[in-house]
């Protein structure tokens, strides 16, 4: 036997040594996104700056009721990210263009809240009814809005769009390379047995979101959940160390001024406000207002007849103010905090 084919076998008993070590590991937990509904909460900035309703148009999307692709006459919203991203909401027309403009509200609040480097490659947010399964990949984010609530109640909907668009925007640099695959080796072990069981498709995912908590949330969740995720894969984490990622709104940073191409320049302030705020529109807009809490609930509509809204019995929270006309729906981010 040649020297060169001794090394490749010798090689190759490495590898799989290395890979039935890594494989008989117990990971100590079943999925990541369920260790702590307290990562990201409500309350955290959001990247939002606002979004405006584009009318309907053909696209191809997934759904998971069918397990297959679908053209969809679609609800078709701008959204614009304070830190430069953009991406496009389509909404099933199975809902009304209320419904819609609900759901796409409250889906490009919470996805603002994800760091910058996961939205980077999230183009179009396709959002369905039903409850099924969120997914991510195919410069996408989806979701089912049954399983949304399903979410909620376990409070983890943040944590699951870490996961998803950890997906949508990291996995086809790093899940294959070959610093990632080494510390996958390193470690000897995996986080969660989803990621054992899917090492290429779900191992970044479900380390990510807890990199994200140990790293900066670690006053969110337990000690024992900090030591047990730096003790399983402290090489994953120093991977993800060495890539100084954009984690903007991380730390939290807030806008209240936009510059929409279509709908010139708006202005509202003071931001938070305690009880009335004031907004500014181009001279010859004519609309009506819409406020929404953070979970994209009505909460109320009025006619624009004044330049200011009283919002002093309203209760302490994040709201989104909606200047709706027959062309297009314009939304800011509003804290409501009492002295």
């Amino acid at each position: 036997m040649s020297n060169r084919s001794l090394k490749l076998l010798i090689f190759l008993a490495l590898s799989c040594f290395h890979l039935t070590n890594l494989m008989g590991q117990k990971p100590p937990y079943s999925g990541t996104i369920f260790i702590d509904p307290k990562i990201i909460i409500d309350s955290d900035c959001s990247t939002f700056s606002n979004i405006t309703y584009t009318g309907r148009g053909n696209k191809l999307v997934y759904d998971r009721r069918i397990n297959n692709w679908v053209n969809l006459n679609a609800y078709l919203f701008n959204v614009v990210w304070n830190d430069s991203l953009t991406s496009q909401a389509v909404v099933n027309p199975e809902f009304t263009l209320v419904e819609a403009t609900t759901e796409a509200n409250k889906y490009a609040y919470k996805i603002g809240q994800l760091p910058h480097i996961l939205r980077t490659d999230v183009k179009e947010i396709w959002i369905h009814k039903g409850d099924f399964d969120w997914g991510g990949g195919n410069n996408s984010l989806l979701i089912h809005t049954a399983r949304g609530i399903y979410y909620e109640s376990l409070g983890i909907v943040e944590e699951t769009l870490v996961h998803e668009a950890s997906h949508t925007s990291l996995d086809a640099k790093h899940a294959k390379s070959s610093e990632w695959k080494k510390a996958q080796t390193l470690d000897s072990n995996f986080i969660s047995t989803y990621a054992q069981q899917y090492p290429i498709q779900e191992d970044i995912a479900e380390s990510f979101l807890t990199w994200l908590a140990v790293r900066h949330f670690s006053a969110r969740i337990s000690t024992v959940n900090n030591n047990l995720i730096k003790k399983t894969i402290p090489n994953r984490l120093l991977y993800f160390d060495a890539q100084k990622f954009n984690l903007n709104p991380i730390p939290c940073l807030t806008t209240t001024t936009v510059k929409n191409a279509d709908s010139g320049l708006y202005k509202v302030y003071p931001n938070p406000t305690s009880d009335i705020l004031y907004f500014e529109t181009p001279t010859k807009f004519e609309s009506s207002i819409i406020i929404y809490n953070a979970f994209g609930q009505l909460i109320q509509g009025f006619r624009k007849n004044t330049n200011q809204i009283d919002l002093s019995a309203f209760p302490n929270g994040i709201y989104l103010i909606c200047f709706r006309d027959q062309e297009r729906i314009t939304s800011f981010k509003i804290i409501k905090n009492s002295r």
